[in-house]
């Protein structure tokens, strides 16, 4: 994925080359055990075997056909592995290679993360559905665990009846407008993953039946991921300021050894184009100086 948003943001073959390298020494060798069961959502046991069958799936019906035929179950798990499933599905597309493309989905499919059914209301809008999950779980007193354990407690907590529905009118200006505010007002590491997991559902939506449904899913699984973390809510307006360009940052992202924040630049510089939110620039020049970019 981050060599893609390299190659995105202007890196150099040989800078994508020393990235490569410096990063293939934190990956571990994948397990090759396989079970005999019946392949079962949120069974990562059962990778490899999800790979094959997706595999098979795309060289027999193509890419968009065998999206179409997936990805309306798989979106209602979107909270899989905090949007990295969802993030790596979209970056396979771009890179239009049928082997990351299946083991995308095979992650998405073993590391399904469901949560409530969906239901929407009327009783708030999607800025106080925000406001409300903060009101009930900042001072949330949560077990040790990732973000994905995080995120269960807050959906077995008696309190979380009062946030599950989805506002009726939500739309995605909305959610990009919230989900970029809340990560510029924290740097947040959970909060990061909301503004490239929805570039991500962005760029994957029009292979669902119903995309409104999706980004109703995508916002449930936002707003728990959001409840999950301790951040003092951002509320404020943001202003106009002058930025720098696009091209600049993107520059001077390229030369960061995280690949979180080289994600991210990409994820804002693309949702920008669609979405002209000044905050984008804010966020990405704030977390380039912090690196001393």
């Amino acid at each position: 994925m981050t060599l893609i948003a390299l190659e995105r943001c202007g890196a150099s073959a040989e800078r994508i080359q020393a990235f490569y390298d410096h990063y293939c020494q934190r990956l571990d060798p994948l397990a090759t055990h396989q079970d005999d069961a019946p392949l079962r959502y949120g069974q990562p046991e059962q990778f490899v075997r999800f790979r094959q069958h997706y595999q098979l799936q795309l060289e027999t019906f193509g890419v968009a056909q065998t999206l179409h035929s997936h990805l309306d179950e798989l979106i209602a798990g979107v909270s899989a592995a905090a949007f990295h499933a969802l993030i790596r599905l979209a970056y396979a597309l771009e890179a239009e290679d049928i082997q990351e493309i299946a083991a995308a989905l095979a992650y998405w499919a073993t590391e399904y993360q469901p949560l409530t059914e969906l239901e929407c209301s009327y009783d708030y809008d999607a800025s106080e559905h925000i406001q409300r999950a903060y009101a009930l779980y900042h001072d949330f007193a949560f077990s040790p665990g990732i973000i994905v354990d995080r995120v269960r407690q807050i959906i077995s907590a008696k309190q979380y009846a009062a946030i599950a529905t989805i506002p009726y009118d939500l739309s995605v200006e909305q959610v990009a407008r919230i989900t970029i505010e809340q990560y510029r007002g924290s740097d947040d590491f959970t909060l990061l993953h909301g503004v490239t997991g929805f570039d991500a559902f962005m760029s994957l939506r029009h292979y669902l039946s119903d995309p409104q449904r999706g980004l109703h899913y995508f916002w449930q699984a936002y707003v728990a991921a959001f409840a999950s973390t301790s951040n003092q809510l951002t509320t404020q307006a943001w202003l106009p300021a002058p930025a720098q360009t696009w091209p600049n940052l993107m520059q001077r992202a390229a030369l960061s050894q995280d690949d979180h924040t080289i994600k991210l630049t990409y994820s804002c510089a693309r949702l920008a184009w669609q979405f002209p939110l000044n905050a984008y620039q804010e966020a990405i020049e704030t977390r380039l100086v912090k690196e001393g970019l």
